[in-house]
């Protein structure tokens, strides 16, 4: 009776287990078949015929008296910045543009101008109310009339009068309507007066700012986005004008098929911010994670960000923050918005120092002289920290960006990432994220030029001084190459986990149902487990890391009621050639990065003492690494010839 309580058991936990896999796949496929479709659309629109000769956009037009004259008065500028009169000709030309410009280069301006040279409303979409409440409020005071529809309006009288104004904008005298993407895609009053708007010839143009949203491959997709597809069904003549700080070119041509732009003028400014100092920091315990930061904002002294993975994040820094003597408080979605609002006035005042946040808070903010961005937790994709560290040193000033990193972030990211539409592409772009704070001597921004596909700065040709000021890694005197024992050492200890977690996904558990799970926490505490040889920790969770980097272990998830546990396997290919007998690191292809990958800190090959000598005595004592308070003894040298695994022995 027992066995058949048992054997029924496992029935039924296999069997919930397959629905879960069914529900997975079938929303796999679907999403697949979107972004097929998609991807046709974006191949289709790459086909179209091409150009006339290019336009010298940054030349003479008949409009540049009126644009000249506007961007002194009401606008107060006395020069362009980069790209800006280029973007402002095409747009003013009537062609689609879109436009990849960094933080800070002056985005809003692209639209403002030509609309008020030019007669008629510009529609502005953006996802940021309280960025679209700003910009309203300096136009009106700048005696240019202006009106926002946030998906939220309560005020149904006056959402009237700014739909019924939108609809004639000759006799309202309104220029600039700026509504959410919820907006368009839920109020068909809305569309009918914008509809009568175009058909009388007075929508000039759509700007559709953080435009990288409509995109699933994007680091901030928005499904709401997807809606201002209509748009150009809607309105056929009027010019769309697509603006982000951070897009790939998969990206762009996504955005661009979505959007159903046509014939497209394309402007990318230069990714490479030379006044930011990126810095990625082995990430101590809470105490000392938290005398760390507070180190950098008394130093500092200006304003500065530091962003969270999560709510309680935030609360639980800022308030660590607060009982180090900085002036700090949480920003996030649970704060309701006369909370948000008066906290980003006291920030941009100076009246806050530091807001802790999630990404809720920063997309458009207009505070120039931020001085420091620190990351609690990385982010999940190069394009979102490349945007986020953006938002320091607007000003032109020399600033700081500060990542904090341990390998098991990697797996809190992943719980995250594989809840995209598009797993693969948020696995593929957390890995890159994963990858920039791992990389032990590269400079931090030859990343950056490979996501953007543009030629970094050569700090090395600038001399210390720069080097200095470019990264930590450049900072750091130049690392000696692993020596080839340090190498073999390397290459039987990954043999020697990948055997282990090997063994664990072959074997079974207590009643027969199915293979043990490790996560990477268990894995590094199971091969740390044997008697043997001895090695840190933290040379098994980077080693672990770099294996997943290497795609020599994958990851896979499991549901459970409260969240996802994300669990390791080795790769197929391996497990049968370990299931073979074999046990060198050559016959199972591992890479000299797996291989070197212990003999390098994570985060880079320094201490936070070494990296930052402003750091106070006290601090710095703290916030030194696990690795440089413990001791790592190599591996016996004996065993080199061997045909077995070593055990490894945690220290």
């Amino acid at each position: 009776m027992e066995a058949a309580r048992a054997r029924l058991a496992a029935n039924r936990r296999e069997q919930r287990e397959l629905r879960a896999e069914e529900a997975q796949l079938l929303a796999q496929i679907a999403a697949a078949e979107d972004d097929a479709a998609r991807a046709a659309e974006a191949a289709s629109l790459a086909a179209a015929p091409p150009r006339p000769p290019a336009t010298d956009w940054g030349g003479s037009f008949e409009w540049d008296g009126a644009v000249c004259a506007a961007l002194a008065s009401p606008f107060g500028h006395a020069a362009f910045r980069p790209l800006q009169r280029e973007v402002v000709n095409a747009t003013l030309a009537s062609e689609d543009v879109f436009a990849v410009l960094p933080t800070g280069a002056g985005k809003s301006l692209l639209y403002h101008l030509p609309g008020v040279v030019r007669p008629g409303l510009t529609l502005v979409v953006s996802p940021l109310v309280s960025l679209m409440e700003d910009q309203v409020h300096k136009l009106l005071g700048l005696g240019v009339r202006a009106a926002l529809l946030a998906a939220d309006a309560t005020d149904r009288a006056q959402a009237a009068a700014i739909q019924n104004a939108a609809a004639d904008p000759a006799a309202s005298g309104l220029r600039f309507l700026y509504v959410t993407p919820e907006r368009i895609a839920k109020s068909k009053l809305l569309m009918s007066r914008l509809q009568k708007c175009h058909v009388s010839g007075q929508l000039a143009r759509v700007a559709i700012d953080e435009a990288h949203c409509c995109s699933a491959q994007g680091h901030d997709f928005r499904p709401d986005f997807l809606a201002l597809g209509s748009l150009r069904d809607n309105f056929p003549s009027a010019p769309i004008l697509a603006l982000t700080a951070t897009a790939s070119d998969a990206v762009r041509a996504d955005v661009q098929a979505i959007l159903q732009m046509r014939r497209v003028v394309c402007f990318r400014g230069h990714f490479d911010r030379t006044n930011l100092r990126y810095e990625v920091r082995p990430k101590p315990a809470e105490p000392a994670l938290l005398d760390e930061m507070a180190a950098v904002c008394r130093r500092h002294g200006g304003g500065g960000i530091v962003y969270t993975l999560s709510r309680a994040d935030a609360e639980k820094v800022a308030g660590g923050l607060v009982e180090r003597g900085v002036v700090a408080a949480a920003y996030h979605a649970g704060c309701d918005s006369a909370q948000r609002r008066s906290l980003q006035a006291a920030w941009q005042a100076g009246a806050a120092q530091v807001v802790v946040a999630t990404i809720a808070f920063g997309l458009g903010i207009d505070k120039p002289d931020v001085r420091f961005v620190l990351h609690h937790t990385m982010s999940k994709s190069l394009e979102a920290y490349y945007q986020e560290s953006g938002r320091a040193g607007r000003d032109g000033v020399d600033a700081e960006v500060i990542a904090w990193w341990k390998p098991s972030d990697m797996y809190r990211l992943a719980s995250l990432a594989c809840e995209s539409r598009d797993r693969s592409a948020a696995m593929a772009q957390l890995m890159a994220a994963a990858s920039y704070c791992e990389a032990p001597a590269s400079c931090r921004r030859e990343a950056f030029s490979t996501l953007f596909q543009q030629p970094v700065h050569q700090c090395w040709a600038d001399g210390a001084r720069r080097r200095r000021r470019c990264c930590d890694n450049c900072a750091a005197p130049p690392a000696e190459a692993a020596g080839a024992e340090a190498l073999a050492r390397g290459g039987r200890l990954a043999v020697c986990v990948l055997r282990v977690l090997h063994d664990a996904n072959e074997s079974a558990d207590g009643d027969g149902a199915a293979p043990a799970h490790l996560t990477a926490l268990k894995l590094v505490e199971k091969a740390a487990a044997p008697l043997g040889v001895k090695v840190s920790r933290d040379e098994l969770e980077r080693l672990v890391l770099r294996l997943v980097l290497e795609g020599a272990v994958q990851l896979h998830f499991a549901y459970t009621a409260y969240s996802i546990n994300t669990y390791l396997y080795v790769r197929p290919s391996l497990g049968r050639k370990l299931s073979g007998g074999v046990c060198s690191a050559d016959e199972l292809g591992l890479s000299t990065a797996v291989r070197a990958s212990c003999s390098v800190p994570a985060g880079g090959k320094k201490g936070v003492a070494d990296a930052d000598s402003s750091v106070r005595p006290d601090t710095a004592k703290a916030a030194a690494p696990r690795s440089a308070k413990r001791k790592a003894a190599s591996i016996n040298s004996q065993e080199e010839q061997g045909p077995s695994c070593s055990p490894i022995v945690l220290e």
